[in-house]
């Protein structure tokens, strides 16, 4: 049955005379021109994808991308019948052909992997089918070669300038050498161009494993500025950390007479550009990221690739299919948007079962040796020097690293785990036994450790306080570390104003603040009197009336009326902030303290307003500018909904494709914050619309009226330069960041 809203008959779909194919391992083959439509949908779904967060934990907007992945597929012309073999194939292989990188570009950044996952996922429900596993081959025009097994192997790590000091592979190339068993040198680390074109020149490596930095991940790192047009690439070192783009990086890999049978990228951002220019300059397959992942995952993920791919004589598309069953284990969140297998050659259809093995007498080398006794696991320690309980509140970890890591291939069980956090003479403890098993190289302890909070450890915080912390790490009845560090408690109503901490500011916006209720109370009589009805009530977005001419003014007059009793009830003034003897932090006043003392700050008045906004049901959000911070609300609850599905293409011009290529890719950042370029442009447009509505908060401190208080909050938008973030609470509250639990004195 058709779906209501699917899209038009294939016939009447604009196309190119170029194809994609889609083959399963059932044999089944479905061709399709490449339709007009693939270029603005590969923008959008990039889109979505980069901003996954704000709709990956919640079912409703998950359901709705994955209808829209599947109308998008029948109008590109698949039909149901296709749909349903794909859903079935268990394996599907798309097909995108390759002339140059700047023809086709759409084919290889379109998403398939999670568009066709999506589309398909209520037929396999039906089925019983829990996925569908998608590989890629990159249709070059060149000759077939007939690869033997591979000898040698390459590590690339590249971390040059200050992310040498900070980051450490030497477990990810201790884990790549023993897996996969080839012979090798040393890695060529944080190389030049010329360095390691070279080494891969000289050394002509059959697999070359690269990790390190991708542009875009080094960019935030070191603290450039925001560039929307930085090109897809790898960090390297020419006096220097430089940014060199996929296509020359493809190039230098590909120095080698021989080309390489595999190009790994451990990197983020490498599977749109890196791994198939990687392939279109000779290598036979590369693996990439398409955005992100954890970088632990990641390092398994490669440990049962390689594995996995030694001990079945290198079929290429079993060891994925391993590694990537291994990796759907792990939490969605952490798992990045997906990994993706780029082949030269089919490993799915006629040819695929020869194509994806390797021929030649060393076919099979025997497993890595595993020593009789297990070595002690490593361990790596190094805890934040400042805590404050809104950041515990949040399940924020105690630790910049807390790693266990093992020293060899055999399994480490029965690790013992005791933290305990000393504040005024009172312990938090926390104490596990962990272990490292099934090839798992390392494990992340700081997503584990937690203290537990309680009214106490808020209570001691009210100032700053040096404090203790113990870290202490047994295994098979031998101390492997022990150690106290020394740590600051913050105070408990401190916010840190910096990148990594400033996304916790909702915790401060305490809607269940007695203040509020006293708001809300005296706003009540401004409300009859603006809707002129002695009924009248705060009932949200209850208030929308599709019938009439503004749909959403009830709503504009239940946060007008809100405003009238701040300015008429409340007589407030602008104070600055307490003092806190850092730079980036701010001590927050709580919404009785503002009432109590009748003054605040702008983010003391935001955070008030937003607390008010969230008691009555209406979606609040917190704009963040150099220096200053104001509140606004959405006009209506549809058009935060559809905010939250992320489907703004990243551009509505027809630039160059160097130019659309460019910007496809970033840091992931929490579901609730939008702080990177393109998020101005969206919100500033949701603003103009009036689907948001800015409201500069200091004015009620000079009786400003509502309305003038929304035209300073349009103008604060102004300038691109001082936007830095703005934060929507609901979608803060719906991942679960809460109020801080602190009863004021004045509740």
């Amino acid at each position: 049955m058709k779906r209501p809203g699917a899209a038009k008959p294939p016939a009447r779909v604009k196309r190119t005379d170029r194809e994609l194919v889609f083959r399963t391992l059932s044999g089944k083959e479905f061709r399709i021109p490449i339709p007009a439509e693939l270029k603005d949908a590969a923008l959008r779904w990039t889109y979505a994808l980069r901003n996954r967060q704000r709709w990956v934990e919640h079912d409703p907007s998950r359901e709705a991308q994955a209808r829209q992945a599947h109308d998008d597929l029948l109008r590109f012309g698949l039909t149901e019948e296709a749909l349903a073999d794909l859903a079935g194939g268990e394996v599907v292989q798309v097909s995108v052909p390759y002339r140059t990188e700047d023809e086709g570009w759409e084919t290889r950044i379109f998403p398939w992997e999670y568009v066709i996952a999506g589309a398909t996922r209520e037929l396999r429900a039906k089925r019983g089918v829990q996925s569908v596993l998608i590989v890629r081959h990159l249709d070059v025009p060149r000759p077939h070669r007939q690869r033997s097994a591979p000898r040698r192997l390459a590590v690339v790590e590249s971390a040059p300038g200050g992310l040498r000091a900070q980051y450490s592979f030497e477990s990810e190339s201790r884990m790549v050498k023993e897996e996969i068993g080839l012979k090798s040198e040393k890695p060529i680390v944080d190389p030049s161009r010329e360095r390691l074109r070279t080494r891969i020149s000289r050394e002509k490596p059959d697999v070359i494993h690269v990790t390190g930095f991708d542009t875009h991940q080094a960019a935030d790192l070191l603290g450039l500025p925001e560039d929307p047009h930085r090109a897809d690439g790898l960090l390297l070192d020419e006096d220097g950390p430089s940014a060199v783009e996929a296509a020359e990086v493809a190039k230098l890999l590909n120095s080698a007479s021989n080309h390489p049978q595999l190009v790994a990228f451990n990197t983020y951002n490498s599977g749109a550009r890196l791994a198939p220019l990687a392939v279109a300059e000779g290598a036979d397959s590369a693996i990439g990221f398409q955005d992100d992942i954890d970088d632990r995952i990641a390092e398994a993920f490669f440990a049962v690739f390689y594995r996995t791919w030694r001990a079945t004589g290198w079929d290429t598309l079993e060891a994925f299919r391993k590694a990537w069953a291994a990796l759907r284990e792990q939490p969605r969140q952490t798992r990045g948007t997906g990994v993706v297998l780029w082949s030269a050659r089919p490993l799915v259809g006629v040819q695929g079962a020869a194509e994806r093995r390797l021929t030649g007498p060393s076919r099979r080398l025997p497993p890595p040796a595993r020593p009789t006794v297990p070595l002690p696991p490593r361990v790596e320690v190094d805890p934040l020097p400042e805590l404050n309980y809104a950041l515990l509140h949040n399940d924020r970890g105690l630790f910049k690293t807390f790693v266990l890591r093992r020293a060899s291939v055999h399994d480490v069980e029965g690790v013992q785990v005791d933290v305990e956090l000393h504040v005024s003479g009172e312990s938090f403890p926390f104490r596990a036994t962990v272990a490292l098993t099934g090839g798992q190289p390392s494990l992340d302890l700081d997503k584990i450790v937690r203290v537990p909070l309680t009214s106490a450890l808020a209570r001691a915080a009210r100032e700053s306080v040096h404090t203790s912390l113990y870290v202490g790490v047994r295994w098979a009845n031998a101390e492997i570390r022990s150690q106290t560090f020394r740590v600051t408690l913050l105070p408990v109503d401190q916010w840190r104003d910096t990148k990594t901490d400033r996304i916790w500011l909702p915790s401060f916006a305490l809607p269940r603040d007695a203040a509020v209720l006293r708001v809300v109370d005296a706003a009540q009589r401004y409300l009859m009197t603006l809707v002129d009805d002695s009924a009248a009530g705060f009932d949200g977005y209850q208030s929308l009336d599709d019938t009439s001419e503004d749909p959403a003014e009830g709503v504009d007059l239940q946060v007008q009326a809100l405003w009238a009793a701040l300015i008429q009830d409340f007589g407030l003034s602008y104070i600055n902030p307490p003092p806190t003897y850092a730079q980036t932090d701010q001590r927050l006043r709580f919404p009785s303290e503002v009432l109590s003392g009748r003054r605040g700050t702008c983010i003391d008045l935001a955070l008030l307003l937003a607390s008010c906004l969230e008691y009555v049901d209406i979606y609040p959000v917190v704009f963040l500018l150099e220096g200053h911070a104001f509140p606004g609300y959405w006009r209506m609850d549809r058009y935060h909904e559809a905010f939250s599905l992320a489907r703004s293409p990243l551009s509505q011009n027809s630039g160059t494709t160097a130019e659309l290529l460019q910007g496809t890719a970033g840091e992931r950042d929490p579901p609730w914050y939008f702080g990177r370029p393109e998020h101005y442009d969206e919100i500033l447009g949701l603003v103009r619309r009036q689907q948001i509505v800015p409201l500069e908060t200091v004015s009620l401190t000079h009786r400003g009226s509502f309305w003038e208080a929304v035209d300073e909050g349009l103008t604060n938008l102004r300038s691109r330069r001082e936007f830095q973030a703005m934060i929507d609470l609901t979608l803060a509250r719906r991942n679960g960041v809460t109020p801080l639990p602190i009863r004021s004195e004045q509740a």
